[in-house]
Parts: C-alpha cells; structure tokens; sequence
C-alpha cells in the first residue's frame, strides 16, 4: 500500500478517536463541533476527488461502525463531499483570510449536516423538528466556528499570518 494512504489512514483514525472520546462531549447548547468532518474538509482541499472519495469511504465506514450508525455519516460525508469537492480551494494554491474559511466551512458543514438531517428524518431516528434544525443550523455554525480557529491557529503557527 501506498504510504500517504496509511498515514491519511491512521491520521483519520485518530480523528475519529478525538471526535468520539473528547469532541462528543464538549456540547454548546446541545450541538455539538465535528472535527472528523473538518479533517475529510481538510483532505479534500489537498487531494483530489477520487483520492478524497475513497478515504472518506473507508473512514466513514469505520466511524459509522463505532458510532452504530448503519451507513448514515458514510452516505452522508461521501455524498456531501462528491458534491461539494470542486467549490473546495485548494489550500496549497492560495492563502485565505478567516472569513472566506469561515464561510466556505458553514457552506459545506451546512450542505453535509443537511444531508445527514435529512437521512435522519427519512429513518426517523429523530421525531422532533428542533433536532432537525440543531443539527442542519447548530452543528454547521459550531464546525464553521471550531474550524476558523484551527485555520488561524495553524496560520500563527507556520508564520503565514
């Protein structure tokens, strides 16, 4: 197997790990940051769309199996990533500011929660229209908010700011 796949791979895992031990419980009004989302983000403005497709499939499979989800998060993320792949920027091409992220971040979150909002009313694991809402509105503004201050955190970092 090619290298870069194993290190994206166990890079994911640990994701799926922070997401499902600390990220789950650090809830703000009852919605709750997906930094495994902000990671598939992430790839795909690295890699390109197969390459993307592909991880998020193995990665989803695995966090729906933790999860015991039955297929809802793989569906949902490899959906929204198909979809969204080619409005993603290129992060190595061009440097933007916190705002372009954060509104680039509340636009896919938004079209990927509403589709896991969705697949969840379809299979009626929620009855209420208010945890439709919490997630479609909540959970894209707390990802969009958590992955803007990764973004300015990792420009401070390398000195890019």
């Amino acid at each position: 197997m090619n290298p870069v796949i194993i290190k994206d791979f166990i890079w994911g895992l640990l994701y799926i790990a922070i997401q499902i031990v600390l990220v789950r419980h650090l809830r703000l009004f009852d919605v709750q940051a997906d930094i495994f989302w902000l990671y598939l983000i992430y790839i795909a403005a690295i890699k390109d769309r197969t390459y993307t497709i592909f991880i998020t499939g193995v990665l989803t499979f695995l966090y729906d199996a933790m999860l015991d989800t039955w297929g809802l998060y793989m569906f949902s993320y490899t959906a929204a990533l198909f979809i969204t792949h080619r409005f993603i920027p290129r992060i190595l091409d061009n440097r933007l500011l916190t705002p372009q992220i954060a509104l680039i971040l509340i636009g896919v979150s938004i079209i990927a929660n509403g589709i896991v909002a969705a697949m969840t009313n379809f299979v009626d694991i929620y009855s209420s229209e208010v945890f439709f809402w919490e997630i479609l509105l909540g959970n894209s503004m707390y990802t969009a908010l958590l992955g803007s201050f990764l973004y300015n955190f990792s420009s401070a970092t390398q000195g890019n700011s």
